[in-house]
């Protein structure tokens, strides 16, 4: 027993292995990537910065890595392989728990990561917003082929959930706020975070294109379009926003696939802009569980 754990340690590979151990779904797809990986690599490094780290392919997520540190090399290595080297000790790895649970935002930890890229990309810091409103709209374009057949978790994009007459809010309001209609999904992540830095108002149908919130300035508002939904998912955003401390309404959409009455829709955006009518949502459970979930997540 002495000789093998020796000869493990021996050949036991000393590049730190950063694993995932999402909530749910799949680090392919974008929710469960950004907070259940992304995100805690990015705030490890940050606290542990070193020359070189092993990471598992996340597919069309995989262009993201190249946002952190670049004095970090970068190895990927498929699922299977990070599993055989975890259940055998055979590289040094770190664990992320959980970090895509929508009960465990945590604002500190949301704040590092958005700093964290903020000042890599060299963004201004944020201030109280001007009078000119910046209105992004987020629409569900079609999915990458990769999610047709490919993906651990098949189904993405306007597959899952659309509005085809979203689009349209651009007759509504232009000429009366600065507005930007845009498809995260085709955007490299760069642009999709410069896209939504100085956003005053993010309107989009619940899904995951709503994570970018995290880059807007606390104080923001962030209007989700959302249909009928599970308890727990039918939070998702509410709470991030709560960890973000920016405001949040909902507008009701009767289906997954159902059009908005856009003219509505474009009223109560503009009610925001001029009323500020949007709340803080309330961090939900007792004082208690609302304490330890504030604080720092642990490794």
């Amino acid at each position: 027993m002495k000789f093998s754990k020796a000869v493990r340690k021996r050949w036991r590979l000393d590049t730190p292995m950063l694993v995932p151990a999402q909530w749910q779904g799949s680090v392919e797809h974008f929710y469960h990537f950004f907070f259940g990986y992304f995100m805690p690599i990015t705030i490890w490094l940050e606290k542990n910065p070193c020359p070189r780290i092993t990471v598992r392919d996340c597919g069309p997520m995989n262009p993201w890595f190249e946002l952190l540190n670049k004095q970090t090399e970068i190895s990927l290595i498929q699922p299977g392989v990070m599993l055989q080297r975890t259940l055998t000790n055979l590289q040094k790895n770190q664990v992320f728990w959980g970090w895509d649970d929508p009960s465990h935002f945590q604002s500190k930890n949301l704040k590092k990561f958005r700093d964290a890229h903020g000042k890599r990309l060299n963004l201004p810091v944020h201030t109280d917003s001007s009078e000119t409103k910046n209105v992004t709209v987020l629409i569900r374009g079609e999915s990458s082929s990769f999610f047709d057949s490919q993906s651990e978790v098949l189904g993405s994009g306007s597959a899952a959930r659309s509005i085809g007459n979203l689009g349209q809010i651009d007759a509504h309001l232009n000429g009366y706020t600065s507005l930007s209609i845009i498809d995260t999904a085709v955007m490299t992540p760069e642009d999709q975070i410069r896209a939504i830095w100085d956003t005053d108002i993010l309107v989009a149908q619940h899904g995951a294109g709503l994570s970018n919130m995290v880059w807007m300035r606390p104080g923001a508002t962030v209007v989700e379009i959302q249909p009928p939904l599970a308890p727990v998912i039918d939070t998702i955003f509410s709470n991030l926003a709560a960890a973000c401390g920016l405001k949040h309404s909902v507008i009701p959409q009767k289906d997954a696939h159902a059009d908005v009455d856009v003219a509505t829709l474009s009223e109560h955006v503009r009610n925001l802009m001029v009323y500020d009518i949007a709340v803080v949502p309330q961090i939900q459970g007792t004082k208690l569980f609302q304490f330890i979930r504030a604080l720092p997540r642990g490794w």
